[in-house]
């Protein structure tokens, strides 16, 4: 029995070798058949596209040749077509100042994709133009289960990126003139450092990121992403989707509906973003999310007529916010098992609507660096002896192990940092008027 098992003990590692061995030269073998070609407006088109001098003067032409592995670069020009990819392809343009895929006069409403990517691609450098309707065109879409959409700009779109059942991250895109920035449907999708500039009204549904999806279970992270809108939603999540909505600046400059919207799913995390909004606007909405943690969020209002900061409802944690100059702070649709502490709210109308806080949250300045436009930009880290600083949730460590502060900086997703020892802040709105030989300061 001894030597049966040595014996088997033997063949599974021989197994084991031989696959480990036979991967390993698939992937060389692959490796070794891929092959870099080029596309250029200048080049004589002669396949297989190896060479500047002989790039073939379309992107498609190029690809119905390639196989997996294979990188295309793109040098610049305008390339008016619709794209279909193949799985494992490179698709890498000269830069998005002047290597430019227009597909506005082929895209139609059945027919509404510029760039359709497929598995394990990447796509990067590109200016895509999608289409003259901002009903449909998509910039890029997707249902691979991986690959990465980086360093490429997007505009005339009814969405830059479409993330549909997709995996693929999107990494530092820009994007306007589009109706939604990033769409992330149905997807675990890592959405990351990407502009979104949504400065013109292209009709209803106006979104810098929208998710959706058919449940809960998916749970795509949005990441670090900067919005600045005239219009619409910030990122607005519909039904479906568990997402982590987490480091995110979304800032709107005239007019809007709220910097992030909820609507029906199990739960959503909120970390960390800082929201700036103005007239007519909410900050974070949660509309029926059953259990939506929000944690560190600075909402600032631009200006005192910014009408909520928070909307939260029952079985919702709020923890370690700040929001100031707003109409109402934090207002509960329903406060039921509603958990609202560790928060600081300051120079608001209403600090509470619909709910008694307790003595966790505070009512004091902030001390942040700069609070004032006309003093240079807007900076929300906490000077030092600000009343913030280890004030937050104790179970809520920064990621200097201390006590989380309350704020935009602290906790697990914030930043360390050294706070400034800056001067008083001047008086303001001093007068002096001399009054029978009295100086009246005022």
């Amino acid at each position: 029995m001894t030597e049966y098992k040595t014996m088997r003990n033997r063949n599974k590692k021989y197994y084991q070798t031989f696959f480990l061995l036979l991967i390993f030269l698939t992937a060389y073998s692959l490796q070794l058949n891929a092959t870099v070609r080029f596309v250029s407006k200048t080049g004589l088109s002669i396949p297989p596209y190896t060479s500047w001098e002989t790039a073939a003067d379309s992107i498609q032409k190029c690809i119905n040749i390639c196989v997996f592995g294979d990188t295309i670069y793109v040098a610049n020009g305008v390339y008016e077509e619709q794209v279909v990819m193949i799985n494992g392809l490179s698709l890498i343009g000269a830069g998005t100042d002047s290597c430019v895929v227009d597909s506005r006069q082929l895209v139609t409403l059945q027919n509404y994709k510029t760039i359709d990517m497929k598995n394990n691609c990447l796509v990067k450098g590109l200016y895509i133009l999608s289409s003259n309707d901002f009903d449909y065109g998509y910039g890029i879409y997707t249902e691979a289960q991986s690959g990465l959409i980086t360093l490429n700009k997007f505009s005339n779109a009814n969405s830059g990126i479409e993330l549909y059942g997709s995996n693929v991250e999107a990494y530092k895109n820009y994007c306007f003139n589009v109706r939604t920035g990033i769409s992330v449907a149905n997807s675990n999708s890592i959405v990351r450092k990407n502009e979104l500039f949504m400065t013109s009204s292209t009709g209803a549904g106006v979104s810098g990121i929208f998710i959706t999806a058919f449940s809960s279970n998916y749970q795509p992270i949005i990441d670090s992403n900067c919005i600045i809108s005239n219009y619409g939603r910030g990122v607005r999540k519909s039904i479906g989707a568990s997402p982590i909505i987490k480091n995110n600046l979304i800032q709107f400059i005239q007019y809007g509906a709220e910097g992030i919207f909820l609507s029906t799913s199990d739960s959503t995390k909120i970390y960390n973003n800082l929201i700036i909004i103005g007239t007519g606007q909410i900050g974070i909405d949660n509309n029926d999310v059953v259990s939506c943690q929000v944690l560190n969020n600075y909402i600032f209002g631009g200006e005192i007529n910014s009408p909520q900061g928070i909307y939260v409802s029952s079985w919702d944690t709020v923890k370690n916010n700040v929001v100031t100059n707003t109409t109402r702070g934090i207002v509960a649709g329903n406060p039921q098992n509603l958990v609202v502490k560790y928060n600081n709210l300051w120079n608001n109308e209403i600090n509470y609507t619909n709910l008694t806080p307790d003595t966790t949250n505070l009512s004091v300045d902030p001390m942040i660096v700069n609070d004032d436009t006309t003093q240079g930009d807007l900076d929300f880290h906490l000077q030092m002896y600000s009343p913030l600083i280890d004030a937050g949730d104790p179970t809520i460590l920064d990621r200097d192990g201390s006590r989380s502060d309350i704020g935009l900086y602290g906790g697990p997703y914030g930043w360390t940092y050294t706070y400034q020892d800056l001067a008083p802040r001047p008086p303001h709105n001093v007068t002096a008027t001399i009054e029978e030989g009295l100086v009246k300061l005022t």
